[in-house]
C-alpha cells in the first residue's frame, strides 16, 4: 500500500505564539467592547428551547457585528493556513487558536466576561447564514412555526418550574477552575467560572485556592486575589430566572515551573441569601502542564 499523506497535527508552542501573535497584529487598537456587546446572552441555537424563526427574531440585531466577527475569524484562518510555516497544521486547530488569541486581546482591553467563544462563532454564522437564505427558516423540526408547538413549550415550563422548586434548597455555587488553558511565555491564564444553578443569589463568595508547589498566582480578573490568602473576592453571585444555570466567568494569571504537571484546588465560601446560611464545598481539582 503507499503511503497517503501524513496526517494534520495540532500546533506546537511556537506555532501557537506565532498565531497569536498575528492575531494581535491585525486588530491592533481597535475596541472589541462591540464584538463584547454581540456575545452577550447570546446562546446557541437549540431545538428544545425554541424555533429557528423565533432564534433568528431574537438576536437578527447581532448580525452585523457577527459577520464582522465571523469574518475576521475566517480571513485570519485562511490566511494563516496557506502560510507554509503552518503547512501540516489542522485548520481547525488553527481557528481555535484564532478565537483563543480574540480572547487574549479581549482581556487585555479589561473585557472578562462574555468574550467570543468558538460555540459563540459557529451561531453567529448560523445566524448570518439564516438571514442570507431566509427560506431555511421554514425548515428544520419545527417546519417554520414563529413559536415553540404547544406541548413543548408547556414541558418547558414544568422544567422552568422544576427549577424553581429547587430554590430554597442546600446547593453551593459551582465553580470550574480551568475551563479554558492558555499558556504562553511562560504565564499561564485560567479561564474560570462561578455557576449558580439556583434561583437565589449568594453574597460574600470567598474562593480559597490551593495551588501546588511551583505554582503563584499573579492576578484574578475581575475579582480581588489578596495573595497573602490564597483567596479571591468574588462577593455577590447573582442569580439568573432562566432554566439553564448562570455562569460569571473569571480569569487567573499565574506563573508556574516549565515542563511539568500542577494542580489547583480550591474550597469556595458563601452566603446563603435565601436560607440566611453560612456555607462552604470543595472545588474539584484540575491539572494542567506548563
Amino acid at each position: 500500500m503507499m503511503p497517503g499523506r501524513p496526517p494534520k497535527r495540532e500546533p506546537d508552542a511556537k506555532e501557537i505564539a506565532r498565531i497569536h501573535s498575528r492575531v494581535r497584529e491585525k486588530i491592533g487598537t481597535k475596541s472589541l467592547q462591540p464584538w463584547q456587546e454581540a456575545c452577550r446572552a447570546f446562546a446557541p441555537f437549540n431545538y428544545s428551547r425554541t424555533t429557528r424563526k423565533e432564534w433568528f427574531k431574537k438576536n437578527q440585531d447581532r448580525v452585523r457585528i457577527g459577520r464582522e466577527i465571523v469574518g475576521f475569524v475566517d480571513r485570519m484562518t485562511a490566511e494563516i493556513a496557506e502560510d507554509e510555516q503552518f503547512k501540516g497544521v489542522r485548520k481547525s486547530a488553527i481557528k481555535k487558536e484564532v478565537v483563543k488569541g480574540i480572547r487574549k486581546i479581549q482581556e487585555k482591553q479589561g473585557i472578562t466576561v462574555n468574550r467570543l467563544n468558538e460555540v459563540k462563532v459557529d451561531s453567529f454564522r448560523t445566524l448570518i447564514s439564516w438571514g442570507e437564505d431566509p427560506e431555511r427558516l421554514e425548515q428544520g423540526r419545527h417546519l417554520g412555526r414563529e413559536t415553540l408547538p404547544q406541548e413543548l413549550r408547556k414541558k418547558r415550563e414544568r422544567s422552568k418550574r422544576g427549577r424553581k422548586s429547587a430554590k430554597g434548597k442546600y446547593g453551593p455555587p459551582v465553580v470550574h477552575l480551568a475551563k479554558d488553558t492558555e499558556v504562553s511565555d511562560g504565564k499561564v491564564i485560567l479561564t474560570c467560572a462561578i455557576e449558580n444553578r439556583y434561583l437565589h443569589p449568594y453574597q460574600n463568595v470567598v474562593i480559597q485556592l490551593d495551588v501546588g508547589e511551583g505554582v503563584s498566582v499573579h492576578k484574578v480578573s475581575p475579582f480581588r486575589w489578596n495573595a497573602s490568602k490564597k483567596s479571591i473576592h468574588v462577593g455577590f453571585v447573582m442569580a439568573g430566572l432562566d432554566v439553564e444555570p448562570l455562569e460569571t466567568e473569571f480569569t487567573i494569571e499565574l506563573s508556574a515551573d516549565r515542563g511539568k504537571k500542577h494542580s489547583i484546588s480550591g474550597t469556595v465560601f458563601y452566603d446563603d441569601t435565601s436560607l440566611g446560611d453560612k456555607g462552604k464545598a470543595e472545588i474539584e481539582k484540575v491539572t494542567f502542564s506548563t
